[in-house]
């Protein structure tokens, strides 16, 4: 099974694997399909997987990210970026948790123009650049290439698209549809590709709308990408931890066959004629046996419940490990001696590397955003910097550290930026607070409170 199928089917959760049991929850021999039906929907899912990635998009996004000097026109367009009424901070949250496929992509597209002259421009209709998320499987082919300054760029690529449209007066249909996008002589040329019926009855490809955007001389989608192996492919980051997940699922599927079969004693008779009669149990009815006859239950003796259930509580640990490792800061990462003594090593993570790869993906799109615009490239490079979190659990500075942190500053071994950026991290100063105008202040309070010399020789106050 790909990668790829795994982590959205065990993100998804218990309906779609339950779906697909033959794959995640395999049919023993001999056993009968009446049988492996009951174990199927007996068995239950832990959503191990999908609560690892929401809780990582989580740390990421427990602060809402910044765009820095975002120009007028751009700044515009943040409240609906995606023309769905979503926010950047809600469009760029949703981004990353796709990217844990591996990568993702943001097209940025135009509503078509009315007059091909102001294609890339927003006019008086209210035409204006918005973002549509598309996926890593959506991306059917692609054709590389290099810039002017040797960078590797996309000349063409072709996107596999599902689109509503009415039909009839209360109806409504999918249609699916190819885009394609290519360069030629530094300009860009889409293609909108669809299926119909010929004359014969058989299938063929045509072009249903085309166009240039002669101002444009790029390919407008950006990678957004977790683990990334080229140029346009990449691995999930988690695809250990959903395996695990799945094995999870088939030791509790089992656990959960040994409890019932444990819980349900079974009644054997002895000197019996007829074994195949019906026989009534219960208070109310009487059993006849033979003279020496018994009739008894045989219960099962559970030895290998513990075993089912130990081996349980050892996989959510190992998958909790696996999850945490992501936090972990990287080896080969420097740090300074203030930053080891606050343990800021949360930029120094995998998790924190996925964040700056996702930053240079929205500033990119931003860069793309503002050519549609109408911005030259150099207004479009300072059209907005796009900031994330990177604090992604809460720094506790209980008050035993405070008031040491704040005796080392007292002696002069700290300077006093690094006491307010240690509160600033914990939480304990009000949002917004900026740390080089606070010691800017102090300095000049300091300066203000300080003693007035004392003037003894008459002849130098003179």
């Amino acid at each position: 099974m790909p990668d790829l199928t795994l982590v959205r089917d065990v993100y998804a959760g218990s309906r779609i694997v339950k779906e697909k049991s033959a794959e995640y929850l395999p049919q023993e021999t001999k056993e009968s399909n009446t049988a492996y039906k009951i174990r199927v929907a007996r068995s239950v899912w832990w959503a191990g997987y999908r609560k690892t990635v929401r809780a990582l998009v989580g740390m990421v996004f427990r602060k809402a990210p910044t765009v820095e000097k975002p120009a007028t026109q751009l700044e515009a367009l943040l409240d609906d970026i995606d023309l769905q009424g979503n926010a950047l901070n809600v469009f760029v949250k949703n981004c990353f948790r796709q990217a844990f496929d591996g990568h993702m992509f943001i097209l940025v597209d135009m509503p078509r123009p009315l007059d091909p002259a102001v294609a890339t421009q927003a006019d008086e209709y209210g035409r204006r650049p918005y973002w549509c998320p598309r996926t890593k499987d959506q991306i059917i082919n692609w054709v590389e290439g290099t810039n002017a300054k040797g960078e590797i760029v996309l000349t063409q690529v072709t996107i596999k698209e599902c689109v509503k449209e009415q039909e009839g007066r209360f109806g409504e249909a999918e249609v699916e549809q190819w885009r394609v996008l290519y360069l030629v002589s530094g300009v860009l040329h889409w293609e909108l590709w669809r299926k119909r019926q010929n004359e014969g009855g058989a299938e063929e490809l045509y072009i249903e709308e085309l166009g240039i955007l002669p101002k444009i001389d790029f390919i407008p989608l950006v990678k957004v990408p977790t683990n990334s192996t080229g140029f346009m492919t990449s691995d999930p980051p988690l695809v250990d931890l959903a395996y695990m997940n799945v094995g999870h699922f088939q030791i509790s599927s089992d656990h959960r066959h040994i409890l019932h079969v444990a819980n349900v004693p079974i009644l054997v008779f002895e000197g019996r004629e007829d074994d195949n009669a019906d026989v009534e149990i219960g208070p109310n009815a009487g059993i006849d046996i033979p003279i020496g006859g018994k009739v008894y239950y045989v219960e099962h003796a559970g030895q290998a419940i513990g075993a089912a259930r130990q081996e349980l509580q050892d996989t959510e640990r190992r998958m909790g490990v696996v999850g945490l490792e992501i936090l972990a800061p990287r080896t080969d990462a420097e740090q300074t001696a203030t930053a080891s003594l606050l343990d800021d090593s949360n930029q120094t993570s995998e998790l924190g590397g996925m964040v700056e790869a996702l930053e240079d993906a929205i500033n990119m799109a931003f860069w793309m955003t503002a050519r549609f615009l109408g911005m030259d490239d150099a207004a479009a490079s300072q059209a907005g910097e796009f900031e994330c979190n990177k604090d992604f659990q809460r720094f506790n500075l209980d008050p035993q550290m405070l008031q040491a942190l704040s005796n080392i500053v007292l002696a002069g071994q700290l300077p006093v930026e690094e006491l307010l950026y240690a509160m600033n991290r914990a939480e304990m100063l009000s949002p917004g607070f900026d740390v080089e105008k606070a010691k800017a202040l102090i300095g000049e309070q300091a300066l203000a409170i300080a003693p007035k010399p004392v003037v003894t020789d008459p002849a130098l106050a003179a």
